[in-house]
């Protein structure tokens, strides 16, 4: 639903396999989705400056 209540539209453009494209893209909208409002849009979890204990995966052994 948007913003004013009303249904919105999603124009998919794929090669092959649409429901395939259709189903990638739901999951990842859902991450997205997560991601801001963990972020910016209701949490702000960035502004807590939270760290964990564990190692920095992202750093090359």
């Amino acid at each position: 639903m948007g913003r004013e209540g009303e249904p919105e539209y999603l124009i998919l453009v794929c090669p092959k396999r649409p429901h395939q494209a259709l189903r990638q893209y739901r999951r990842r909208w859902g991450i997205e989705t997560l991601f801001g409002t963990l972020k910016s849009r209701g949490f702000n979890l960035e502004a807590t400056h939270l760290r964990s204990n564990a190692p920095d995966r992202r750093k090359a052994p």
